[in-house]
């Protein structure tokens, strides 16, 4: 028997008609502008006042990191790598330069500031926190004059 009889009897497809091809792009821009839809109402719904200045979520987070550290919850040297992280991200610096403080802040009172810091989170051996780090920390932020 010959393998091409036993295809003899298969047909083949019509090819898609007009209005079939139609019906397909109209499904699949239906789709999109459903989607496209959805994603600008769950924009629209979204308050404006969500996204808080960097500055004011570091003031927050900087009192929540003070109560904690003043209760015991946080340590002197978790508290210096936050208290650091809190005031780069607060003040929009890139990094934490003794060399380069924040416009409108004392060069002198940054680079001691900076140093305390870095005694406690780098030295061996334990050096305390003092609240004064928080309190020239919180007057920097709230300062907004700076970057």
């Amino acid at each position: 028997m010959d393998p091409l009889d036993a295809l003899a009897d298969i047909e083949m497809l019509a090819p898609p008609s007009a209005t079939g091809a139609a019906a397909a792009l109209l499904i699949a821009a239906s789709v999109l502008a459903a989607v496209a839809w959805r994603r600008w109402r769950l924009r629209q719904r979204t308050p404006a006042a969500a996204s808080m200045p960097a500055e004011r979520e570091a003031m927050q987070r900087l009192a929540a990191l003070r109560a904690a550290w003043e209760t015991g919850t946080v340590g002197d040297r978790e508290a210096a790598y936050r208290l650091c992280a809190l005031l780069r991200i607060g003040l929009g610096l890139p990094a934490l330069d003794p060399e380069g403080p924040p416009a409108g802040v004392d060069a002198e009172s940054w680079r001691h500031w900076l140093r305390a810091l870095q005694r406690v989170r780098y030295q061996h051996e334990e050096h305390p926190l003092t609240g004064g780090v928080f309190t020239l920390a919180d007057s920097w932020l709230k300062r907004g004059d700076h970057a």
